[in-house]
C-alpha cells in the first residue's frame, strides 16, 4: 500500500508541507480580531507613557458613546469614526458590523476599566478613583468604577 504526497495528516498540508502562519479559521479570525481597528482600545485607553490614572480617566470618558447602540445610533456612529480615523464608517463596514465590533469593544473596556481599577488599589489609590466615580457624569462609568471598587 502506497500514501500519496496529496494526503494531509494533522498539522501539515498537501505534501508535507507545514500551513501558511495566518491560513484557516483561526487564523483568519486572529486577523480579524487584531488588525481589525474596530477591535482593539483606542491609545489613549493604553498608552504607557500615560499615568494609570490618566488612561482611568480616559476610559471613564470613553462611557460618552453609551453601551447600547441599537439605542444610541450616533454614539455607535462617533465611537466608529473614533476607532477608525474614518469620516463615515459605513463606507466600508455594515451597521451590523459596527454593532458587533461595539459590543465586543464594550467587553473589552470594562475588561480594562476592572483592571486599571486594581492596580489603582494595589497602588493606594482607591480615593482617588472614589473620587473619580462621584465626579463623572456618566451613571454606567460610576456604576462600573464602583463594583470594581468593591471587588
Amino acid at each position: 500500500m502506497t500514501v500519496s504526497s496529496s494526503t494531509s495528516s494533522y498539522g501539515t498540508g498537501r505534501a508535507g508541507h507545514a500551513p501558511e502562519a495566518g491560513q484557516g479559521w483561526l487564523g483568519k479570525l486572529e486577523a480579524k480580531t487584531n488588525g481589525d481597528p474596530l477591535r482593539r482600545l483606542v491609545a489613549a485607553l493604553t498608552d504607557p507613557f500615560e499615568t494609570e490614572f490618566g488612561r482611568l480617566k480616559a476610559t471613564v470618558e470613553s462611557f460618552r458613546h453609551g453601551e447600547d447602540p441599537v439605542r444610541n445610533p450616533r454614539g455607535l456612529i462617533d465611537w466608529a469614526v473614533e476607532q477608525t480615523g474614518m469620516a463615515d464608517p459605513l463606507t466600508k463596514y455594515t451597521r451590523h458590523e459596527l454593532e458587533d465590533a461595539f459590543r465586543y469593544w464594550v467587553r473589552m473596556r470594562d475588561e480594562h476599566l476592572k483592571k486599571l481599577v486594581f492596580q489603582l488599589k494595589r497602588a493606594s489609590q482607591g480615593p482617588a478613583v472614589q473620587q473619580l466615580a462621584q465626579q463623572t457624569r456618566y451613571a454606567t462609568a460610576k456604576m462600573r468604577l464602583e463594583r470594581a471598587l468593591r471587588a
